[in-house]
């Protein structure tokens, strides 16, 4: 028993240890010899897209290595890619020929995963055919882009041009739903329409003043704007949060211009940076809270369920929980020009001053509550073992009367039913508690007493007919003369066991 709890306190030193101990923040890192304009990461961060300023789509694994560059006609200006991760689409603007002359020029690619040019569309050779925004459906089968000049493509997923709509005014950015019914577009006038895949004008938000960001829920019932005013010689921002018709839910200024806005998938939670602010909100419009920050806000990114905020500043990362405190933070040498926050909680970075992008997987502290948590799980696990052997001593070795009463009784079958009980209890808490690995070891364990007692209860007729019974002595079945270690063995694991009234 000594050894058994000098084994178990060496482990709980190595699980704490494995929680306190820190590990390099940066993943991988991947550097360029020309600008990067766009970049564009998969749902499980998987892959990243990248856009250079000469010409190169490149295609980049979760471990910074380039799995595939195509070159293009022009400049990439945006890239995409689709969620189920089958499908790249880029887009270019103008290209210098050999006297260093621009010319105007757009083209729209889709390439398959694997690097394989699908097809390309040429939008023209004028000052609106520069295509500068692009977006895809999850499965790929529609692509919407943007021009310079505000004309609207809309193409399905083999390269057909479905129709096209003149805007009025340069498109900002585009946001396709992921089923492909309709799509967000945010105009240089500030407005913000939601266009249909037929061309329908669904519905129009005029904001009160230039759009900055905008991010919207993964059924795109709620969409999320910021956006930068100008009022009495001072710049104020507001967030504004509108329903999939643009319908205004509601509103909240800042001080400052609101550099961006990110909304969880389900709508639930929305965050929002101001200056050296950042702001959480519930889908209602509450506050949950604000927190300062220590430099001026640049981008931020919130998790999939919401329970986590990335926020990037000029040469700062700061990871928020959905409670406001700060888990964890890095001081990085350049400015972080967008991040995105992976199913994995890793965060991916651009910095376009040095052309490089690189993934931070964040080292939480650990906290007491964390260590507690792995003490508790050992002395589960102990305790649970102590019980399991004073069972079995008692049933078995210290009392002999118990081998008939065990046998000829309904005990077996109740120790069965509560070691039963105890893995049910396990298996309920886990459906509400992360119980972690010791506890699916006390699972098994508690499985096995109650299968080991249930096949006793099950057998005992023949186990005591066999073994215990007058007649199976006379009939030397069993050996009378045996020394006290087998005297001692587990009647399960056992068949040459015989009680002491039986040996006198």
């Amino acid at each position: 028993m000594m050894r058994l709890f000098s084994l178990l306190l060496i482990i709980v030193s190595i699980q704490i240890a494995c929680i306190t101990a820190e590990s390099p923040d940066i993943i991988w890192q991947f550097k360029y010899n020309d600008a990067i304009n766009s970049f564009s990461v998969s749902e499980d961060g998987n892959y990243v897209v990248v856009g250079t300023e000469n010409y190169n789509v490149l295609l980049l694994s979760n471990n910074g290595k380039i799995i595939w560059s195509y070159h293009t006609d022009g400049e990439v200006e945006a890239v995409s890619i689709s969620q189920n991760n089958d499908y790249v689409v880029a887009s270019t603007s103008g290209y210098f020929d050999d006297n260093n002359v621009r010319h105007f020029s757009g083209t729209i690619y889709m390439f398959s995963i694997s690097g394989e040019l699908l097809w390309n569309y040429k939008t023209g050779s004028t000052l609106d055919s520069e295509v500068q925004n692009i977006s895809i459906t999850r499965d790929g089968e529609y692509i919407a882009a943007g021009t310079e000049g505000g004309t609207l493509y809309f193409i399905s997923g083999n390269g057909e041009l479905l129709w096209y709509y003149k805007m009025g005014s340069k498109i900002l950015s585009i946001t396709l739903l992921p089923d492909g019914t309709s799509m967000a577009v945010v105009l240089e006038n500030n407005q913000v329409l939601i266009v249909s895949n037929n061309r329908d004008i669904l519905g129009r938000f005029e904001a009160s003043g230039s759009i900055t960001s905008i991010s919207y829920s993964l059924d795109g019932a709620y969409i999320v704007i910021g956006t930068k005013t100008q009022k009495n010689d001072q710049t104020k921002g507001t967030i504004y949060l509108l329903s999939r018709s643009t319908e205004l839910l509601w509103e909240y200024e800042t001080d400052q211009e609101c550099s961006s806005v990110s909304i969880s998938k389900s709508g639930e939670f929305i965050s929002a940076t101001s200056g050296k602010n950042v702001f959480f909100f519930s889908k209602s419009g509450n506050l949950i809270w604000k927190n300062q920050l220590i430099e001026y806000s640049s981008s931020s990114y919130i998790s999939d369920d919401g329970s986590l905020l990335a926020v990037g500043q000029e040469t700062r990362i700061d990871l928020f929980s959905n409670e406001g405190e700060v888990l964890w933070s890095k001081q990085v040498d350049n400015k972080i020009n967008k991040l995105y926050l992976t199913s994995k909680e890793n965060i991916i970075v651009l910095n376009e001053k040095n052309n490089e992008i690189y993934e931070l997987e964040p080292k939480l502290p650990a906290l007491l509550k964390d260590i507690l948590f792995t003490l508790g799980q050992l002395l589960l696990l102990l305790l649970f073992l102590v019980i399991g052997f004073l069972f079995i001593y008692i049933i078995f070795i210290k009392y002999q009367k118990w081998d008939e009463k065990l046998l000829k009784t309904n005990i077996s079958i109740k120790l069965s039913a509560i070691f039963f009980s105890f893995s049910l209890l396990i298996i309920l808490l886990s459906r509400f508690f992360s119980l972690g690995i010791l506890s699916l070891l006390v699972l098994i364990l508690s499985v096995t007493y109650a299968f080991s007692f249930l096949i006793i209860y099950i057998s005992r007729e023949r186990i005591f007919n066999k073994y215990y019974s007058w007649e199976a002595y006379k009939e030397k079945r069993v050996d009378p003369v045996l020394d006290s270690a087998k005297q001692k063995a587990l009647v399960f694991f056992s068949s040459k066991r015989v009680p002491e009234n039986r040996k006198k």
